[in-house]
């Protein structure tokens, strides 16, 4: 199977990960959530999707966009939990960030700004309007 030039022969996805890549690739550019705001979304666990984030090999979804709820950058690239906010894998999520506009405050975590509590589609009257923290 191709995968945004990568091979994956040997990989048939599930659908609990299709799923996943696909709410993935509507966080907008520049704009990160959190591994339990995806979650929701598919009605998973947090850990369910860190799970997913961790197997990806395609390039077509942002994983580098899902991040810890504290706003930290938690694990990239299958690093265990032991390597965390630190070493080659996080750093270059941090480049993929810096390279969308997010820049890490002091305490290495994504600004408010950036962040997006909720990947629900709004339900109000005003369900025009767009919203900071909603990816429609």
């Amino acid at each position: 199977r191709e995968m945004s030039g990568r091979t994956q022969a040997s990989e048939v996805l599930t659908d609990f990960q299709e799923q996943t890549y696909e709410v993935v690739r509507r966080i907008p550019l520049g704009k990160a959530t959190s591994y339990g705001a995806v979650a929701r979304v598919l009605g998973a666990s947090p850990r369910a999707v860190g799970s997913v984030m961790r197997r990806c090999q395609d390039d077509s979804v942002p994983c580098h966009r899902v991040i810890a709820a504290n706003q930290r950058l938690g694990g990239f690239g299958g690093v265990g939990r032991s390597q965390w906010n630190r070493g080659p894998a996080v750093d270059r999520k941090k480049r993929l960030l810096e390279d969308e506009g997010i820049h890490l405050d002091s305490f290495g975590r994504v600004p408010d700004d950036d962040f997006l509590i909720d990947l629900s589609p709004p339900t109000t009257p005003d369900a025009k309007r767009p919203r900071r923290d909603v990816v429609s």
